[in-house]
């Protein structure tokens, strides 16, 4: 295919998503800002803190954040196939009876976890006085959850920039501003106080959020409409929920493991580490915004011809940058990683373990959305949970052994292993294909 040939096509699938190309602009600036304000925050953080403060804090979060996706019952990726199936078929009061009834649930289950963490921490400290970054760790379950729920209820109503402003700019924005005010005045923040401040700040900001996004879809279905729905959403969440599980497991429980067989310090380097890998993940975060609300309207309206397109735009606009990501933490990595303290460029060798595997795993697309949305939660779930149980087993086995870089070996091996499991699968039996491999060739467009 001449030159002139390509870029007429990819004009074309520019003109055919242009939605897509639209709302991927806002989210993409807007999350490249969050991973800057991140970086910026976790760095911030770390300068007003001494090593073992903000060992203690990465511990905390890490632990709050993976405990936060055990609330959040799955409901946060149920609500992306719900509201665009029955919005697409014309049942926009039943699309409005899965946002009420999730929102409660999330709320529910939420505070069960949280009580649930508080009963665990006095049993496990019982007899000795309980650290205080630990109990400060349960106030941030509830507000992580809600607002990784109603982030993602308003994207699936179209809300893609409200969706994220909140969270992912103004709470660390002012996160920021709080570590500057410390540094300024020379004083050395606690690991408590700064998980504290996060909970709070971030609990005001998106009570706002759970309002609109109520007032989004205003009818509420009742009666005859809604009879068995909830059995059948209740049917549907059990693969959605492990497999979020198991995927947070590889982003923050690696950073406990290494706290509890190396040292509190090392689990701050560590952290650092992973936050920075995080960043080659970027621009497959930012397209997923968009096109999961997409992906699940295109496959319940039975345009398998649109989902491939959906999918094939999404590697489009993921490619480049995540390829430039990878290059730029290989290259500057170690400064970048001693930005947040001199002692941490040792943790480089097991970042560059954790790029390889993020840089897979952006380039294979939105792989698990594409099973979920479409009716293959339950194999997803099968895929992912041997592939991270087997890295988590790993990680037990390597870090006593050979420390941060055996808990990149398992974070890193077991992303890689699902994607190409699953690539295999999506490619088989939805005969689509989220990976970069669509932009090659469009053979199976013909059989769609």
């Amino acid at each position: 295919m001449t030159l002139a040939a390509k870029m007429g096509r990819l004009g074309d699938l520019l003109n055919r998503n242009s939605t897509i190309a639209l709302g991927s602009l806002w989210s993409t600036l807007i999350k490249f800002g969050s991973a800057a304000l991140s970086y910026a925050m976790f760095v911030s953080f770390a300068k007003a803190m001494n090593p073992v403060e903000f060992g203690q804090f990465s511990l905390a979060f890490s632990l709050g954040s993976f405990l936060a996706i055990v609330a959040s019952a799955g409901l946060h990726t149920a609500i992306l196939r719900w509201i665009p199936e029955y919005s697409s078929t014309g049942r926009v009061a039943v699309a409005g009876y899965a946002l009420r009834w999730s929102m409660r649930m999330t709320l529910l289950v939420g505070a069960l976890v949280s009580l649930g963490a508080t009963a665990a921490i006095m049993v496990i400290w019982v007899g000795r006085p309980v650290p205080d970054f630990m109990l400060a760790m349960v106030a941030l379950i509830l507000p992580l959850a809600m607002a990784e729920f109603v982030g993602s209820a308003m994207r699936a109503t179209g809300s893609v920039i409200f969706s994220q402003l909140p969270r992912d700019i103004l709470w660390r924005g002012i996160a920021i501003l709080m570590a500057g005010y410390f540094a300024l005045n020379g004083e050395r923040m606690t690991s408590t106080f700064a998980v504290l401040f996060l909970a709070v700040s971030l609990t005001l900001l998106i009570v706002p959020q759970i309002l609109s996004s109520r007032r989004s879809i205003p009818e509420a279905a009742s009666g005859g409409e809604i009879d068995g729905l909830t059995q059948a959403w209740l049917s549907q969440l059990p693969p959605m929920w492990g497999i979020a599980v198991l995927y947070a497991s590889t982003q923050y429980i690696d950073t406990v493991i290494v706290g509890h067989f190396v040292s509190t310090e090392m689990a701050g380097a560590y952290f650092s580490a992973s936050r920075t890998a995080l960043l080659v993940s970027l621009m497959l975060v930012a397209s997923v915004m968009v096109t999961a609300p997409l992906i699940s309207s295109a496959f319940h309206s039975n345009d398998r011809l649109r989902l491939q397109q959906v999918l094939r735009f999404a590697a489009l606009c993921t490619l480049i940058p995540t390829v430039s990501f990878m290059i730029l933490l290989l290259v500057i990595g170690r400064p970048l990683l001693e930005i947040f303290d001199p002692a941490f460029g040792v943790a480089y060798p097991a970042l560059v373990v954790l790029v390889v595997g993020q840089t897979i795993n952006a380039l294979s697309g939105p792989m698990s959305y594409v099973l979920q949305l479409t009716g293959h939660g339950a194999q997803n779930f099968k895929i992912i949970a041997g592939c991270y149980i087997a890295g988590l087993i790993a990680q037990f086995v390597l870090i006593p052994q050979i420390g941060m870089i055996g808990a990149a070996i398992g974070s890193s091996g077991a992303i890689i292993a699902w994607n190409i499991i699953s690539w295999r699968y999506v490619t088989k039996r939805l005969n689509v294909d989220p990976t970069i491999l669509s932009l090659l060739w469009r053979k199976a467009d013909k059989n769609i």
